[in-house]
Order: C-alpha cells, then structure tokens, then sequence
C-alpha cells in the first residue's frame, strides 16, 4: 500500500538476489514483528478482545506516521472493536449464535471444497 506511493520503508529485499535468511533477518522484518505484537501496545495488552484481534503496522504508518501508532486513537481499532462487541452481543441469544455458527460451518465447508 505505502510502496504504491514510493515509500520504500517495507521492502524487504529482491526475491530474486536476495535470500531467504537475509530477507527475515533483516532490519524492517525485526521491527515489523514487533511492532505487530500486542503484548507491545498498552492498550492491546490489557484490551478484552486482545484473543481476536491483531495489530497492523502498515495501516498505523500509513495512518497515523508510526508503525506502533496510537490504539486509543486508531480508526481500524475502533472499528474492529465495534465489531467485536456487536457479535458478542449477538452470540448471547442462542437464536443468533445458531445462525452465526451454521454461516461459519458454511464458510468452512466453501473453502475445504
């Protein structure tokens, strides 16, 4: 997404000089691993929907200029939790938890096929 715009900052290597080992060892794959930890995040580390979620470091960069960013603030946290406490809220009454666990037995049997 940023390197559509020229940013460079998550190139990795070349797939066809560079090697497997250079490329994961390398400077921006460290950084981008641990800035995609939520154990890392303040407010992911004690967020109750932490078992579900995930934090995207191109989207912070692109976003808000850093690759931690700032949850409190972040659009993308704000909406995934929306999310969350909407299909919690759903699965409390049997009725719709049937319905959304028969949609994912669905989904699940579409991509096995």
């Amino acid at each position: 997404m940023v390197g559509w715009a020229g940013d460079d900052l998550f190139k990795l290597g070349n797939v066809f000089r560079d090697s497997y080992k250079k490329v994961m060892s390398s400077d921006i794959t460290r950084v981008c691993a641990v800035s995609s930890n939520l154990e890392a995040q303040p407010a992911c580390a004690r967020c109750a929907y932490k078992p579900y979620c995930g934090v995207c470091p191109v989207y912070n960069y692109a976003t808000q200029g850093s690759l931690w960013g700032n949850m409190p603030s972040n659009d993308r946290c704000g909406l995934f939790k929306g999310i969350f406490e909407t299909l919690f809220a759903l699965l409390k009454k049997p009725g719709n938890a049937a319905i959304l666990k028969k949609w994912v037995q669905r989904t699940n049997t579409e991509m096995v096929a």
